[in-house]
């Protein structure tokens, strides 16, 4: 067996850990991944740390302390800090003193060439991340002011948490991932010291062969994504890791390592074929033949071309294999495709859209504007915005300097108020097609969905409104609410059969989305129908005219801008169903064969989009 993917985990499932006293390899490897920070903090990013609060969290974080060099600064701040407790401002109190703009250093200045330890990182704004990562690119603040400082994220978040998840932003920007959850506190074994760290030219001098480094970038490719930085970040990784073992050339175990507190996979470098024939149970692995010895005669250095290469690219090759195995990659789909995205970076919240000229919220920022009316400045932002002006216009007025008890001059221009962002509800409204020809096909799986959709929205504390037409008309079953026992009532009462009146339904389902929009909801329509439409909305009886109808409604539903999702519930794509998605800018979804579980993980995951 030339490659083994191992965790801690499962070595103590099957009871092949070591003594109850024994260090946890979790934690072993979470200690070198601190060291490895340490090497190069501002290189490597910072360190995604997956795990709850804990003592197993603060000794590593001790650990980690340990390592850092002794006159690197740190700080820790909590997702809810204030933007301009980063980059500074005016400082009030010394501007009117002096007479003269009096700049307050920000923290991130004042950071430069230590750690930022962001607690509760999966609570992080987007704004918050938003200057983080500008200010981990650029290395500097606006002015030109250093800012060179590497970042470790506590991320207290779990699978489970939709909600809460650290911005990608940051996550990409960060070099190093481990998790500390599931670590016992007796296997937190620290070392007694932090070992001798390498320096800058140390680690620069460690070569790299070609056929290692291809493997990183394609097994970071594999395990993140498109993100460029990642091979940059996993190459570093590998030079710190050789040179901290004394080794001016990398080696497979290098790259092994490196994978593994990069990319978050559990990998070990394969082992050589000497080792495997006297630790394989299994006769049928027999070592390969050695080569014939050269012919007498024979050019010497011809017989060291023929040697075996200073790597084996089936062993290169068992690491690429190793790591989509650990991180359940489909190889097959990566062949083709050569990359794959990484599960959770790009995971939108539950959340609905972003309310513009919001009362209440988290604050996003000043404006010069009140954002609604009635909105109350805010009074330490204008008087920074005032006290550098303070100087001139007391010049103008022909009065002296400014001393303490005297009134400033604070004009309109001055004033700045708090923007607030707050998400909306969402509104889920359902078209159900429960007319004949799906009433014999899809319905039930139609109904299924439904009800699987209202529970979870009911969780969320979405609205959820239920539109069916069929016969004449369309009927509007359940308005926007949150009560699941009537969304059930009213999904159990659903009837089939009869003509298709799909203009009927588009015209309800649009007159319930255009009255969420006002109560100031996103709402997202959702229309389970084949398609065919054979009823006009003047109540005839007419495949063209109804056509006709539903088109222009799916028209007016894109100039509204709702967004929607069409599934098409026929046993068979139609065009019909296609076209009229076309029309009306909505994704188009074909399922065949799928039940009404298929039908609700496609409705949910629109109902998490932003």
């Amino acid at each position: 067996m030339l490659d083994r993917v191992a965790s801690a985990d499962t070595a103590s499932a099957t009871g092949t850990a070591a003594r109850s006293d024994a260090p946890d390899a979790a934690f072993a490897d979470a200690c070198l991944a601190a060291r490895i920070f340490a090497c190069a903090p501002v290189a490597m990013g910072g360190i995604h740390v997956l795990g709850r609060a804990s003592p197993v969290r603060d000794r590593w974080l001790d650990v980690a302390g340990r390592c850092r060099p002794g006159d690197a600064p740190v700080r820790r701040i909590a997702p809810s800090i204030a933007p301009a407790r980063l980059t500074g401002g005016i400082d009030v109190a010394a501007t009117l003193a002096k007479g003269r703009p009096v700049r307050d250093a920000g923290l991130l200045e004042t950071l430069d060439g230590g750690w930022l330890i962001v607690a509760m990182a999966e609570r992080m704004t987007p704004a918050l991340a938003g200057i983080i990562a500008r200010a981990m690119d650029s290395h500097a603040l606006d002015g030109g002011r250093p800012a060179r400082f590497g970042l470790i994220a506590l991320d207290e978040s779990d699978d489970h948490d939709e909600d809460h998840h650290l911005p990608g932003a940051i996550a990409d920007r960060l070099g190093l991932r481990i998790r500390l959850d599931g670590i016992a506190l007796r296997g937190a074994i620290a070392d007694p010291g932090c070992v001798a760290l390498p320096d800058a030219a140390a680690i620069a001098d460690v070569a790299v062969a070609a056929p290692l480094a291809d493997t990183v970038v394609k097994a970071t490719a594999m395990l993140r994504g498109a993100s460029m930085r990642a091979p940059v970040q996993a190459m570093l990784a590998t030079r710190i890791h050789a040179a901290m073992a004394g080794r001016s050339a990398a080696e497979e175990a290098d790259v092994a390592v490196a994978l593994r507190l990069t990319c978050g996979a559990a990998i070990e470098a394969p082992e050589h074929a000497d080792d495997q024939a006297e630790t394989s149970g299994d006769g049928d692995d027999a070592p390969p033949p050695e080569p014939p010895p050269p012919a007498e005669g024979a050019d010497r250095g011809d017989a060291d071309e023929r040697e075996a290469p200073e790597f084996d690219p089936d062993l290169l090759n068992d690491i690429l294999v190793n790591a989509a195995r650990s991180a359940g990659l489909d190889l097959q789909a990566f062949e083709k495709t050569g990359m794959t995205r990484t599960r959770g970076d790009s995971a939108a919240g539950k959340s609905g859209a972003l309310r513009q000229g919001a009362r209440r919220g988290r604050p996003s920022g000043l404006v010069a504007r009140p954002p609604f009316p009635g909105a109350r400045p805010n009074v330490t932002a204008t008087l920074r915005t005032a006290a550098p002006w303070q100087a001139i216009r007391r010049k103008a007025r022909g009065l002296g300097p400014w001393s303490p008890g005297e009134p400033l001059d604070v004009r309109p221009s001055d004033f700045r108020y708090t923007r607030y962002a707050h998400n909306t509800e969402s509104t889920a409204i359902f078209a159900v097609d429960a007319s004949g020809s799906t009433a014999l096909e899809r319905l039930a799986e139609a109904k299924g969905c439904v009800e699987m959709l209202l529970a979870e929205c009911y969780v969320r504390r979405d609205q959820v409104a239920l539109v069916a037409f069929r016969g004449a008309g369309a009927e509007t079953l359940l308005e926007p609410t949150r009560s699941l026992v009537r969304a059930k009532r009213a999904l159990t009462a659903l009837p089939g059969g009869g003509p298709t009146p799909l203009a009927h339904g588009i015209k309800a389902a649009l007159d319930l989305s255009v009255r969420a929009k006002r109560r100031g909801q996103s709402p997202l329509l959702v229309m389970l129908t084949d398609g065919k439409g054979n009823v006009a909305l003047d109540g005839t009886q007419d495949r063209a005219g109804a056509r006709a109808d539903a088109l222009d409604l799916a028209r007016q539903s894109a100039a509204l801008g709702i967004r929607s999702v069409i599934i098409d519930i026929a046993r068979r794509p139609r065009e019909g169903a296609r076209t009229l998605a076309e029309t009306m800018h909505a994704d188009y979804v074909t399922l065949p064969r799928a039940d009404a579980g298929a039908m609700s993980e496609v409705v949910a995951s629109y109902l998490k989009a932003p």
